[in-house]
């Protein structure tokens, strides 16, 4: 009997393989890592099949019921083996502890299936039909914490994922759960291999949704996550807004080269991220224009941050050698403002600012560009 349940899984990793194929963010190596978990899961899907037409004989022999137990330890070989692709992620805050004991718990997944082809430890066949032993429930449940562990450890840690990211990494943890429980309760394992197959494509999903929210030059969210982030911040009573314009960024294109302006943008975000992270969230919403937003910081609190900031006159050694030049403007959010409004009054207060610059340097700022307020 054919499983078209095992079709549609097969139909979706492919799915998903089109899609990282046109992935034009992520780099190789990922893409390649991610292609091999998915294959992982193919092969599950169709040892699945060729399980079932074992199955299918009318008369057991117990070569068959070694075929199908053999079978089986393969099948659930697959899971951990799609689980090593996300070790082999480049990651940026995976310490070293954490690493060794991610491979300790891969390897003990990868060997109690194996040991089962002998030793029935987890389930065994009789009369083609699969029973399960205590060890085999604790073995699943496990193996289910220690993948959603997973994902928050290689995708939302070294991830620059907003609200709806995590919200898709939500859903894809709930999808594994559901073939956990459809698993263990009620042995469905049809309901487990495609929930593992739609959490595949989830994933995948919430990456190119995350990286279409990226800036490719300074690796901060964009104008469209900006835009989304405001509005779901309209109804909060405290917010602070900070507008930057970086200065000197046609003086780098026009002297070294767009190559040397787009390292100048990148030291300037990610230096003045670095000092802000802890307090909102950065955004870069033009050429040369950013946005930090804040709910927990007050404007004395940032202002300080950021004059200080300026004085120092130098972006983070690890950026390069650039300056900390730019005009900012702080503003809090009154009473029933709308928060798009409160983005104008801080933008007012950064033309401020570049007004007063302009007095005690003229030459440089008007030698930047055209300034126009």
């Amino acid at each position: 009997m054919i499983l078209f349940s095992d079709i549609i899984g097969v139909v979706i990793i492919i799915y998903t393989w089109f899609r990282l194929y046109d992935n034009h963010h992520m780099d190789k190596r990922s893409k390649l890592i991610y292609a091999i978990s998915g294959f992982w899961l193919a092969a599950l899907l169709v040892l699945d099949q060729i399980w079932q037409l074992i199955y299918e004989k009318k008369v057991f022999t117990e070569y068959d019921n070694s075929a199908l137990n053999v079978i089986t330890c393969l099948i659930y070989l697959m899971i951990p083996l799609a689980m090593t692709g996300m070790l082999c992620m480049p990651t940026l805050k995976t310490v070293l502890a954490e690493k060794i004991l991610d491979i300790v718990f891969v390897l003990v997944f990868c060997i109690l299936p194996i040991i089962n082809i002998w030793k029935p430890i987890l389930f065994y066949h009789t009369n083609g039909n699969i029973s399960y032993t205590k060890t085999h429930d604790v073995y699943v449940a496990t193996e289910l914490l220690i993948f959603i562990f997973f994902i928050r450890q290689y995708y939302s840690r070294n991830f620059p994922f907003d609200f709806s990211d995590n919200a898709m990494l939500a859903f894809a943890q709930i999808l594994v759960i559901i073939g956990v429980v459809a698993n263990i309760g009620y042995n469905d394992l049809m309901v487990t291999w495609n929930c593992l197959s739609l959490c595949y494509l989830l994933l995948l999903l919430a990456i190119e949704q995350m990286f279409a929210k990226l800036d490719s030059v300074t690796k901060l969210h964009n104008r469209d996550a900006y835009v989304k982030y405001v509005f779901r911040l309209k109804r909060k009573a405290d917010v602070t807004v900070v507008m930057f314009d970086l200065n000197r960024l046609k003086h780098f294109n026009d002297t070294y080269g767009h190559s040397a302006g787009d390292a100048y943008l990148m030291a300037f975000a990610q230096t003045t991220s670095n000092r802000l992270k802890k307090y909102g969230e950065l955004f870069r919403v033009g050429g040369d224009e950013f946005c930090f937003v804040s709910t927990t910081a007050k404007k004395d609190t940032l202002n300080h941050i950021l004059l200080k900031l300026r004085d120092e006159n130098k972006c983070d050694k690890e950026y390069g050698d650039y300056p900390v030049d730019f005009a900012f403007g702080i503003a809090e959010r009154v009473s029933g403002e709308n928060v798009f409004a409160t983005v104008e009054r801080a933008d007012e207060n950064m033309y401020h600012d570049k007004d007063e610059q302009r007095k005690n340097r003229p030459d440089e700022i008007d030698a930047d560009r055209s300034y126009v307020r």
